[in-house]
């Protein structure tokens, strides 16, 4: 099987901030970019500290959850990182 690369959307070149306020604006596209960024890095760190892939697991899915409901409220401003 030929993997052929992923298309280069406006989205996957777009800052974390910019994604960030799309997404708090209500666009899943745009969250769905920020999780592909950020999901790996928050797993290893989780897995670091959990030591078992299905709780690392859960943990990404739990703190991503957060992350969607607190965007619309405001809680991460465009001078911020979004990874941290």
């Amino acid at each position: 099987m030929v993997r052929r690369p992923r298309p280069v959307s406006t989205i996957d070149v777009e800052p974390d901030h910019v994604l960030a306020q799309r997404a708090a604006e209500g666009d899943s596209r745009a969250f769905e970019e920020l999780y592909r960024r950020h999901a790996p890095a928050a797993w290893r760190v989780a897995y670091a500290v959990a030591g078992n892939p299905d709780d690392a697991a859960d943990a990404v899915s739990d703190a991503f959850t957060r992350v969607f409901q607190a965007l619309p409220q405001g809680r991460l401003h465009a001078t911020e990182q979004f990874r941290p």
